[in-house]
């Protein structure tokens, strides 16, 4: 009795390891070559961030911040005057934030409304940012502190 080897089978056998590594190599080729974003989603927001800080502090007229340093209230009634929306057109963006002004100390700075200071906003963007206990954009008749860091703050009756 004679037994006979079959080539085929190994052939398949080779075949099957042949594909296998051959697949195991393109996909790491493919993973170390494919060209990824050198922009990952915090580095988008921090650029976004720049570029809304070298709007708000740019020398020219439209800058909040004065060479001296000071904020220019022209500007900033302007912008306390925009919804979120024009905010968001205004800085470029899509995303949502809040700017808030704060004092030397650190302390939040409320800002008054321009056309009555009895109003005042925590900080200029979306209300879905809670700043010390106020919403970021919502005017409020009163702004009341303790510490200079935690807030209460009183949301007008409007007749």
């Amino acid at each position: 009795m004679f037994l006979k080897h079959r080539k085929g089978q190994n052939f398949t056998v080779d075949l099957l390891i042949a594909v296998v590594i051959f697949f195991v190599v393109i996909s790491i080729f493919y993973g170390l070559s494919v060209k990824r974003s050198p922009l990952d989603k915090e580095a988008v927001l921090t650029q976004e961030a720049r570029t809304a800080i070298t709007a708000l502090v740019s020398s020219t007229d439209v800058g909040l911040i004065t060479d001296s340093g000071q904020v220019n209230q022209t500007v900033l009634q302007s912008l306390y005057n925009l919804d979120l929306e024009d905010l968001k057109k205004f800085f470029s963006t899509d995303k949502d934030f809040c700017i808030v002004l704060r004092g030397p100390n650190n302390q939040i700075i409320p800002i008054p409304n321009p056309d009555n200071p009895n109003y005042k906003k925590i900080g200029l963007g979306s209300p879905k940012f809670n700043i010390s206990n106020c919403q970021c954009g919502v005017e409020y008749e009163s702004i009341t502190t303790r510490d200079g860091i935690n807030f209460e703050c009183t949301v007008p009756h409007h007749d």
